[in-house]
């Protein structure tokens, strides 16, 4: 795992914003596939525009898991700080009551 992950930061500093939330997409599903309590994860880019990537897997078919992803093509400080905000806001927003409904938010960079 750890080799991979080394990789696509090397291939990054060469790519645009699309390429990147596209290698992160695959990286999500590749690790959470390799979670043995969950099933029938799907990683998909998000119709949603104030996030990039959604992904949604059945925690042994008991519950559902959602995980929203916000992708930045630039990891300095002052992008992951807005983008982190932006998440937070995000969260204030969904407002969810259930617990077992409530998702992980994940922020990515490279």
């Amino acid at each position: 795992m750890v080799k991979g992950v080394i990789l696509v930061k090397n291939e990054m500093n060469r790519l645009d914003g699309i390429q990147i939330e596209f290698l992160i997409q695959e990286e999500l599903l590749r690790v959470l596939e390799c979670v043995p309590i969950l099933n029938d994860v799907q990683v998909f880019t998000s119709q949603h525009q104030a996030y990039d990537i959604q992904a949604i897997a059945n925690v042994n078919d008991v519950r559902s898991l959602r995980i929203i992803c916000e992708v930045k093509s630039n990891g300095e400080p002052k992008y992951i700080r807005k983008a982190a905000a932006q998440l937070l806001s995000l969260k204030e927003q969904m407002q969810v009551n259930n617990e077992d409904e409530k998702p992980y938010y994940l922020l990515a960079a490279p």
